[in-house]
């Protein structure tokens, strides 16, 4: 969080006032205050975890379809062969 985001959150809470910080901290300031934090730390570890997990799921499925290559290549070597010189001729018509 930077200095801004804790400003802009003070202000949302009513600590400051156009005019300047209140002299006075009440109950229902600090909570409100606490909640803007707490829910704004959760967004960041959302997205935190958000982030990994499509990078886990990306690098998965790139492994799945490299794996699932290499064995339809084993498995049918005639078709891995021809399947460029099908793929050019299908482009050029």
């Amino acid at each position: 969080m930077t200095r801004e985001d804790i400003i802009r959150m003070a202000q949302e809470a009513g600590f400051i006032t156009s005019y300047g910080a209140r002299e006075t901290a009440t109950n229902k300031l600090l909570e409100r205050f606490a909640a803007l934090v707490a829910a704004a730390e959760r967004e960041a570890i959302y997205d935190e975890w958000h982030s990994c997990v499509m990078s886990d799921l990306e690098n998965g499925v790139k492994w799945l379809n490299e794996m699932l290559t290499d064995e339809w290549h084993k498995n049918y070597p005639a078709q891995s062969k021809m399947f460029p010189e099908w793929i050019e001729a299908r482009g050029s018509k």
